[in-house]
């Protein structure tokens, strides 16, 4: 968010509707916050630092209470996701020096009230301070997530901040507290803050939150792990440790009735990926029972027999996934292929291709694999790539999709091209290798085959995976000791 309102960007829209604009006069339509016009700063130099610098600002911020008020320090630096990302990027001069202008919405409080001190400031070099009215035990910026910018704070804080996340949920919104589930895992993710601090800091979802954002946040940087985990023992700490939150929540909504409010209802169907995702024993269950009753007739006629499929639209991704996904009943799955090729409707034709992508019966990956370079195949062209890269995503499919890259190399360049599109899915088949082995595999393979169009899909998919062999060499032990007990020891 750049500004704390738009009316001045609604009212340039409005006047010019329908009309062309050019940059000098929308720039001139913008107010900027007191806070920068106290300091000349006007709404393009403003804006600029963001349009003409790639990624985006970490802003250390460090309280001082030896004096009767709280002095905030802040300091900015160009955020990176990983200590190697500096052996990858490529060598961009930024015309600021990678310092941003960044407007700071912040608030500041005390472990034991509820009550909250709001207040802005703006950072405009790489250092910056401001006083306080009194003392405060904590202070947390990015209020309400409202910035594009990660916070760093001291482990003394964090914890001051924890314990009033716990103590008082509500002194932080529901924006605020997706903020710090977000940052505290980009932070471990990094290195530059121990996972237990954000496993006990996310440990407060069981007892304290009901809100779809937060969980969604925290079910996206839990899947972003298990991308490189699955595939190793210390899967099982991370999925009992999510269990171990989601459950909570779980036993007492309606998960499985497909009512309530928007946010309600995007809550329960991630809710239940998720609980499936992590091997949920109940959740599966669920799945196949509501896949059982599904009648043999609606598979090969869909619209004929519509008002029999009882599974309500939005469970239909996790119940068909998740039950080929963890049954053996081989016939489920040609079924399932009839109602690819029978339906009519685009959005559950794109549902069951990912769903029969992820069967657990290799014999059944080959087949599908296999039926995508037939002469006459019943796959229709537009879903090759997606039918790889869903592949590649199955935990018992990705080196089935990586030996079928490599073995259909020719054949495949000469039916599609070397199109970004194939690079891409070998991106995605390849996104959660995590030796040296398989990163050599990848190399010769590099070595041995034209990039064509999709060069930059090639040096992402090396980055990733050299990344994935790093954070698991640095950081895999700290999240299995952080996840096996989590508890108040805020280190680095």
């Amino acid at each position: 968010m750049l500004f704390p309102e738009f009316k001045s960007i609604y009212n340039y829209l409005t006047n010019l509707a329908y009309g062309n604009g050019v940059a000098s006069e929308f720039y001139a339509t913008l107010e900027v916050p007191k806070e920068m016009k106290d300091e000349n700063v006007s709404a393009q130099e403003y804006i600029e630092t963001w349009l003409l610098q790639i990624n985006y600002p970490e802003v250390d911020i460090r309280i001082n209470n030896n004096g009767s008020a709280t002095v905030v320090d802040f300091v900015q630096n160009r955020f990176l996701l990983t200590v190697y990302d500096e052996s990858f990027i490529d060598n961009v001069q930024s015309p600021y020096n990678y310092t941003w202008k960044i407007y700071l919405q912040c608030k500041a409080g005390m472990v034991n009230s509820p009550d909250i001190y709001e207040f802005n400031f703006y950072l405009g070099k790489e250092r910056g301070q401001t006083t306080l009215n009194k003392k405060y035990d904590w202070v947390k910026c990015n209020r309400d997530f409202n910035g594009f910018y990660v916070n760093n704070y001291d482990p003394a804080d964090y914890e001051k901040i924890i314990d009033t996340l716990r103590s008082h949920p509500e002194s932080f919104s529901i924006g605020d507290r997706a903020n710090l589930i977000h940052v505290a895992y980009t932070l471990a993710f990094r290195g530059s803050l121990s996972y237990n601090t954000a496993a006990y800091l996310s440990s407060y979802l069981a007892d304290h939150e009901t809100d779809y954002v937060p969980w969604r946040v925290f079910f996206w940087h839990m899947n972003k792990l298990s991308q490189i985990l699955e595939h190793r023992p210390v899967f099982n700490t991370l999925r009992k440790y999510g269990l171990s939150l989601a459950k909570s929540l779980a036993e007492n909504i309606d998960l499985w009735n497909d009512n309530g409010n928007h946010t309600e209802r995007l809550l329960k169907i991630n809710m239940i990926e998720f609980l499936c995702r992590m091997q949920d024993a109940s959740c599966l269950r669920n799945a196949t029972s509501l896949y059982e009753t599904v009648p043999v007739e609606y598979f090969t006629s869909p619209v004929e027999n519509a008002q029999n499929n009882t599974i309500a639209p939005n469970f239909r991704q996790p119940v068909y996934r998740f039950h080929i996904q963890n049954t053996y009943d081989y016939l489920d799955w040609f079924n399932l292929n009839e109602l690819y090729l029978s339906t009519i409707d685009p959005s559950e034709r794109a549902t069951v291709v990912s769903a029969l992508s992820y069967s657990r019966l290799l014999w059944i990956v080959d087949i599908y694999l296999s039926e995508l370079l037939e002469e006459k195949s019943r796959i229709r062209p537009q879903d090759f790539f997606d039918v790889i890269s869903f592949i590649g995503r199955n935990p018992s499919g990705r080196h089935v999709a990586w030996a079928f890259i490599r073995q259909n190399w020719n054949v495949i360049v000469s039916k599609f091209g070397n199109s970004r599109a194939l690079n891409r899915a070998i991106k995605n088949i390849c996104e959660s290798f995590d030796n040296v082995f398989l990163l050599e595999e990848v190399l010769m393979f590099f070595d041995t085959t034209p990039a064509g169009s999709g060069a930059m899909f090639r040096f992402q998919t090396i980055e990733i995976i050299a990344n994935n062999i790093f954070w698991v060499a640095d950081h895999e032990k700290d999240l299995e000791n952080a996840f096996f007990t989590p508890n108040k020891n805020f280190n680095y």
